[in-house]
This record gives C-alpha cells, sequence and structure tokens, in this order.
C-alpha cells in the first residue's frame, strides 16, 4: 500500500511541476536525433529535432559531414501526425528551404525538402516502430 500512495504522489507532484501543457502534449521535451541516407537528390543529413510543446520543433540541420548546418523551427499535428518545418542556413550561402512531413503508421517519417537548388522528395528516415512492432 505504500508503494502505491508513494506512486500516486509522485504522479501528482510530476504533473504539477511539469504543468497542464505535458498531459496535453505527451511529446513535450522529446529530443529526436536520426540520419537519413543520401537519397531522392538529397545528400545524407543528420537531424536534431526537439519537441517544445504546443506543436512546436526546433532544431537543426547538418550536411557535408556536419560542415553545413541549418536551424530547424516549425510545427507538428498530432492529430494528422504531420510537420512543417523551416531550416536556415547558418554558414555558407544562407539558404531557407521548406521541409513538410508525415509519419506513416508503420512509423517511419516522410520528408519533402524545397529550397533553392534543392528538391527531395519522399526522404524516409525510420523514426519509432510503430505498435505491436519490433524495433
Amino acid at each position: 500500500m505504500k508503494s502505491f500512495v508513494y506512486l500516486a504522489v509522485s504522479a501528482l507532484t510530476f504533473a504539477a511541476a511539469n504543468g497542464p501543457a505535458y498531459a496535453q502534449d505527451p511529446l513535450v521535451g522529446r529530443v529526436y536525433a536520426f540520419h537519413s541516407t543520401a537519397q531522392s537528390g538529397c545528400p545524407a543529413l543528420d537531424w536534431h529535432l526537439v519537441s517544445e510543446g504546443n506543436g512546436q520543433l526546433t532544431g537543426m540541420i547538418s550536411w557535408n559531414h556536419m560542415q553545413d548546418v541549418a536551424h530547424a523551427t516549425g510545427t507538428y499535428n498530432l492529430s494528422d501526425k504531420t510537420f512543417q518545418l523551416t531550416a536556415k542556413e547558418t554558414s555558407g550561402q544562407q539558404r531557407t528551404a521548406t521541409i513538410n512531413g508525415h509519419i506513416r503508421a508503420d512509423g517511419w517519417l516522410i520528408a519533402d525538402i524545397t529550397g533553392p537548388n534543392v528538391t527531395c522528395k519522399e526522404v524516409t528516415v525510420p523514426w519509432y516502430p510503430a505498435p505491436g512492432r519490433v524495433p
């Protein structure tokens, strides 16, 4: 019985400390770091995105063996499993690209990247395992 009371108090304390936004958005504070191989006319990309809550994403995307970097900001929608990012290059030509995508039922992220001198269609990344699947 003591362990149940301890668990209940811990859960309430956690919920109070993290506010109502956490209860509404299970992605708050999650970090997504992954690598997409060269595909669809795009170079290999290294992604580091953080869910800020309220549907906001921030992070960075790099390429050319992490020598070129873009700061990424955007949004995600949990109900329709879509996301949108704007990536602004921080070095070199300081180009801006738009990234639109969705997450398939099997857990793969699909992204379309459009910008100056770059059009990448259906860049696929294994983002997370779908429920009931072994990673």
